[in-house]
């Protein structure tokens, strides 16, 4: 593969999309009871999809 290759350059992409929602994840977690409770909140949810691979 090339630097150039877009099946490359995807998959790169969505490796830093899906580390910068695990980040995000990390912050958001500590500081919102809905998170420490089961479920999630809306927000949990939605950065916990994202750090999986299942967003939309």
């Amino acid at each position: 593969m090339t630097a150039r290759d877009p099946i490359a350059a995807a998959i790169t992409l969505m490796e830093a999309s899906r580390r910068e929602a695990y980040n995000a994840l990390i912050r958001h977690t500590p500081t919102c009871a809905a998170c420490n409770r089961h479920p999630l909140c809306e927000e949990g949810r939605r950065l916990w999809d994202a750090w999986k691979g299942r967003d939309k």
